[in-house]
This record gives structure tokens, sequence and C-alpha cells, in this order.
């Protein structure tokens, strides 16, 4: 996990600070350009997921969707 924070710190995404009271911990905030990249990447993943669902039926969506919720719902 360090070695990506490390690149996205570098590429100006995200900035680490530490936490008040715990020294163990660090604080990671997305920077202005982060949100921006973010905001961008959401765009993109929501124009592929409309592409990917647009020939199924309302009913199938609903069902996958469902499916994929009760997924990330089981307790690992």
């Amino acid at each position: 996990m360090t070695s990506v924070l490390d690149r996205l710190e570098r590429r100006g995404q995200i900035s680490r600070g530490s936490l008040p009271g715990n020294r163990r911990a660090v604080l990671v905030e997305l920077t202005p350009t982060g949100r921006r990249t973010t905001a961008t990447i959401r765009t993109a993943i929501t124009g592929l997921e409309r592409r990917a669902l647009s020939a199924l039926p309302a009913g199938a969506i609903t069902g996958l969707k469902s499916a994929l919720q009760a997924f990330a719902e089981v307790p690992s």
C-alpha cells in the first residue's frame, strides 16, 4: 500500500499527514487534482457500465445489481 500511496503523492493526487494523537496512523487526503481525477474516472466507469448493460432488459439489470449488493454484504 505504501508504494501505491508514494506514487499517488508524487503525482499530486493525495497528501499525507499524521493523525493527531496517533503517531502510527497516517491521514491520507485527496488533493484538488486527485478529486478532479476521481471525477474523470467515475465518469468513464459510468459510461462503460451503461454501454455494457445497455442490451440487457431492465429486470436483468435489477437482478444483477441485487446480486452484486448481496455479495458486497457477505462478511469476509
